[in-house]
C-alpha cells in the first residue's frame, strides 16, 4: 500500500507507506435476486445531437523533486481519486479540498507504485473536482473533471513519457446553447479511430435545448469523427438521472455507459449502448434495467459483447451489490448478487480485466475489498480485504477508483482524508533482466529477462533497447517464472539503458524492471578501416 499525500508550500510531496498483504477476507452468503428484471430497448439512433468548437490551453508540467520519504500527514484533504495505468506508468489524480470551496485537480504519476512524481494540476477560479483518467494507449492518457457547471473539459497528456510533449486542456462551453447543471463526468478511452477522438465522456445534465429539454438527463460525448476541433454533445429525454460511468468495448467498438434514473417510483439503471467507430449515424440504444428495487451508482465494464453493471440495491433491506450481466452485447441480461451480507455493500468500481474475467472493488465497514468473476458476471468469488488497516476507508461516492492490478482510495487513519494506494495482486512482479553489458556496433546481443505471476498465469514480455529503435513488442508466452530472451544490435557508440516489463493473459502489466546499462564502445575494426583508408590514400600501405 502506498500514500499520496500532498503538501502544499514551495513544494508538493508525495510519499509512501509500507506494501500490505491481501490475506483478509469476507464470507458472503450470496441470495438469488427474489424479484426478475425486465429490460426494455429504445433506439436512440435518432437521439438529438450539438456540436460546438472547442478551446485548447496548453498546461505546464509540475517539474518539482520527487521522493519516497514519508511525511506527516496534512490538516487538508485529499478526495475523490482516480487512477489509469499502460505503458508501464500509473496515472493518478485526486481532488485536493483545504475548504468546501476550494477544489483543485492534481495529477501524480508513478512507475512502481513507491515513488510519485507531481505531473500537473488544475487551479483556478472555479472548482475543480471528481477527476476521471484512462489511458488511451502508448505514453498518452486522457482525463475530465467537473468544473464550472457547463463545461466539458478535456485533460490530453499526448505523452507522460516526454517532458517536451505538452499537455493540452481542451473545452467546450455549452452553456450558450441551454445546458446546466453537468454532474459527475466519467471517461473511456480507446484509439481505434482518429488521433483527436478520445473516446467518449458521460454525465447528467440539464438542458432547455429545442424541444428536447430536459431536467438531469442522460448525456454523452465524443469528438467530430471528420474534424478535430468540433465536439458533440448527445442525450435522450428521460428526466430523473443521478449518476454515470463509461466503458468501451474495444474489442466490438461500441461505447457502454450507464445511468441510475428515478422514474418516480423506483431507482432503475439505463445502460446506453452506441456505436463508437461511427457514433453519428451508427447503432444507438438505451436498454433500461427496471426491477421492483432500487439500484444506485451504478459502474460498468464491457469487452468483446460481456457487459457487466454492479449497482447498489436495496432488495435485501440493506444496500448489497447487484450484477447485470449479459454475454450478447446488452441483448439480453441476467442478474447474480457480488455480495450481499447484513452489512452495507457501497461505492462499486468495476474493470473488465480479460475474456470473462472482471474484477469489482467496493466498500464494506470502512475497509476496501475485491471480488472477481471468472464466467462474465454469473458468479463472483470470496471478496478480499485491500487495505491493511481495518475501518479507515471512506464511504461516499467516487471514494476509490481501479485500474489494472491497483487501487486508490480515500483513507482517514491519519485523522483527515488522504489517498491510498495499493497493488492488487493480478499484475506479474517486476522482471529481472540480465546480458552482457558490453558490446560492438551491429553485434548481436541477446537478454534474458523473468518475473512471476501470482495468479501462475503466462507471461509475455517487452524490451525497451533505448535506441529509438523498433523494441521487441511483447513476445511469448512463457511460464511464470520461465526465462524469455530477445537480441539486438547497437548501431552507434554510446552507453544505452535497457529495461523489460512483462503482463499476463489478461493483460496485466508489471512495473519496468530496474535498468540494465549496456556501453558500445567505438570498435577497433572501425578504427582499422579508418586506419587503412587514411594509408592508402597517402600511398603509405608500405607500412602495413
Amino acid at each position: 500500500m502506498r500514500k499520496i499525500v500532498f503538501f502544499i508550500v514551495a513544494l508538493f510531496l508525495f510519499t509512501s507507506v509500507t506494501a500490505i498483504g491481501l490475506n483478509a477476507s469476507v464470507t458472503n452468503t450470496i441470495k438469488e435476486p427474489n424479484i426478475s428484471i425486465n429490460v426494455i430497448h429504445k433506439d436512440t439512433s435518432s437521439a438529438p445531437v450539438f456540436a460546438v468548437k472547442s478551446t485548447k490551453i496548453s498546461l505546464k508540467r509540475d517539474m518539482l523533486p520527487l521522493t519516497d520519504t514519508p511525511i506527516a500527514n496534512l490538516p487538508e484533504d485529499e478526495i475523490h481519486p482516480s487512477i489509469a495505468n499502460g505503458g508501464g506508468v500509473y496515472f493518478a489524480g485526486y481532488s485536493y479540498a483545504p475548504s468546501i470551496i476550494e477544489r483543485n485537480v492534481y495529477i501524480v504519476l508513478s512507475s512502481d507504485g513507491i515513488t510519485w512524481v507531481p505531473f500537473v494540476h488544475i487551479e483556478g477560479d472555479d472548482i475543480s473536482d471528481y477527476p476521471a483518467f484512462d489511458h488511451w494507449a502508448g505514453g498518452r492518457f486522457c482525463g475530465t473533471f467537473v468544473g464550472t457547471e457547463a463545461l466539458q473539459y478535456l485533460l490530453d497528456a499526448h505523452d507522460v513519457t516526454d517532458p517536451e510533449v505538452p499537455i493540452d486542456l481542451i473545452y467546450w462551453d455549452w452553456s450558450d446553447d441551454g445546458w446546466s447543471d453537468f454532474r459527475e463526468f466519467d471517461i473511456a478511452c480507446h484509439n481505434s479511430q482518429n488521433e483527436w477522438e478520445y473516446g467518449v465522456m458521460s454525465t447528467v445534465a440539464t438542458t432547455d435545448y429545442g424541444d428536447w429539454d430536459v431536467v438531469d438527463g442522460p448525456h454523452m460525448f465524443f469528438r467530430s469523427p471528420d474534424e478535430e476541433g468540433t465536439g458533440y454533445i448527445s442525450w435522450e429525454v428521460i428526466p430523473g438521472c443521478a449518476h454515470s460511468a463509461a466503458s468501451i468495448d474495444k474489442m466490438k467498438d461500441f461505447s457502454y455507459i450507464v445511468y441510475d434514473n428515478y422514474d418516480g417510483v423506483s431507482w432503475d439503471i439505463l445502460v446506453w449502448k452506441r456505436d463508437f467507430s461511427d457514433p453519428l449515424e451508427g447503432e444507438s440504444e438505451i436498454m433500461e434495467i427496471e426491477s421492483d428495487y432500487w439500484a444506485q451508482y451504478p459502474t460498468v465494464a464491457a469487452e468483446n459483447d460481456v457487459v457487466i453493471v454492479i449497482a447498489e440495491s436495496d432488495e435485501h433491506l440493506n444496500k448489497d451489490l447487484v450484477c447485470y450481466y449479459s454475454n450478447d452485447g446488452g441483448t439480453n441480461f441476467e442478474t447474480s448478487y457480488v455480495t450481499n451480507t447484513p452489512e452495507d455493500e457501497t461505492s462499486p468500481d468495476l474493470l473488465m480485466v480479460g475474456g470473462n474475467k472482471a474484477s469489482v472493488i467496493f466498500v464494506k465497514n470502512g475497509d476496501l475489498y475485491i471480488s472477481t468473476t471468472e464466467d462474465g458476471g454469473a458468479t463472483w468469488g470470496t471478496a478480499t480485504k485491500v487495505n491493511d488497516q481495518a475501518g479507515t476507508v471512506v464511504e461516499e461516492f467516487r471514494t476509490a477508483d481501479t485500474c489494472s492490478g491497483a487501487a486508490v482510495w480515500t483513507d482517514i487513519r491519519n485523522g483527515n482524508k488522504d489517498i491510498y494506494f495499493a497493488t492488487l495482486g493480478n499484475a506479474p512482479n517486476k522482471p529481472s533482466i540480465t546480458g552482457p553489458s558490453s558490446g560492438r556496433t551491429r553485434q548481436k546481443l541477446t537478454y534474458t529477462a523473468t518475473s512471476t505471476d501470482p495468479n501462475g498465469d503466462q507471461l509475455y514480455y517487452w524490451f525497451d533497447w533505448g535506441d529509438d529503435s523498433n523494441n521487441s513488442a511483447w513476445i511469448g508466452p512463457y511460464g511464470s517464472g520461465e526465462e524469455a530472451s530477445a537480441s539486438h544490435k547497437w548501431t552507434s557508440q554510446e552507453t544505452f539503458e535497457i529495461k523489460v516489463k512483462a503482463k499476463d493473459t489478461s493483460d496485466n502489466e508489471s512495473p519496468w524492471s530496474d535498468p540494465l546499462l549496456v556501453s558500445i564502445p567505438r570498435s577497433r575494426a572501425l578504427f582499422l578501416n579508418i586506419l587503412y583508408k587514411f594509408l592508402e590514400k597517402f600511398n603509405l600501405n608500405f607500412l602495413l
